[in-house]
């Protein structure tokens, strides 16, 4: 008689978890979790990007009002 396989209850539980409604749920919801959290990154740094030329921007009007002023 053979000894049945060492992965054999692996196999059973990668199984019933994959038929599992549950399992595939909280899959979706975490891929979904996921593409959140990228678009949200993707935006402050969109965001970042955009405001970095209007500090610059800022900071040329205020040297030169204050270049003006110290005359």
């Amino acid at each position: 008689m053979s000894q049945p396989s060492p992965c054999a209850p692996d196999r059973r539980r990668a199984r019933s978890l994959l038929a599992d409604e549950w399992a595939a749920t909280a899959v979706e919801y975490a891929l979904t979790a996921s593409l959140v959290a990228v678009a949200i990154v993707a935006g402050i740094e969109a965001v970042s990007v955009s405001t970095d030329g209007l500090y610059a921007t800022l900071e040329a009007i205020g040297r030169a009002i204050a270049a003006v002023l110290l005359r």
